[in-house]
């Protein structure tokens, strides 16, 4: 064979076999970059599910009502932590803190959670701007005792709670 005709086969080989190694790597590039995506994509829609099973406060009650008070006490013993969502129905300010009602209606508000100013921001303002009567929130608190009266809640305390 031709020196000339060997050295251009040499190179069409060499060309060859580049261009098979820069389309795999390519080619794993896009695989590597889909699959991170699909992750991606599926933290994202498991933050959205954490969103959507926050229990609302009409939803707590309903839940205690048909559980009465041994069931209840089982199911969210003292001291266990608790996220809700609810109405602000009568927010009262004290010294320190900001107590507010959460209910079905302004006759019937069984959940009494607390909010200390120096959980929520630090002043009394940036916590009056977050717990307003009307405004719905999703807090974090601790539950605090249960009261019930002909196997109905009538009061559920919660305490240390956070705005979120």
């Amino acid at each position: 064979m031709h020196p000339k005709k060997r050295k251009i086969t040499r190179n069409l080989k060499h060309t060859y076999i580049t261009m098979k190694v820069h389309f795999t790597k390519v080619a794993l590039l896009f695989l590597g970059l889909g699959l991170f995506l699909s992750a991606c994509g599926n933290d994202a829609s498991s933050e959205e599910e954490a969103e959507e099973a926050v229990m609302t406060t009409d939803e707590f009650i309903a839940d205690a009502n048909k559980l009465g008070y041994d069931e209840f006490m089982k199911k969210y013993p003292n001291d266990s932590e608790i996220t809700l969502e609810g109405e602000v129905r009568a927010p009262a300010t004290w010294d320190d803190k900001i107590d507010a009602k959460f209910g079905s209606s302004l006759n019937d508000l069984p959940v009494s959670a607390t909010f200390t100013f120096a959980d929520n921001g630090g002043s009394k303002e940036s916590t009056k701007e977050k717990v307003k009567g009307g405004s719905v929130i999703r807090f974090t608190g601790k539950i605090d005792g249960a009261f019930f009266m002909d196997g109905k809640l009538s009061r559920v305390g919660i305490l240390g709670c956070k705005v979120q």
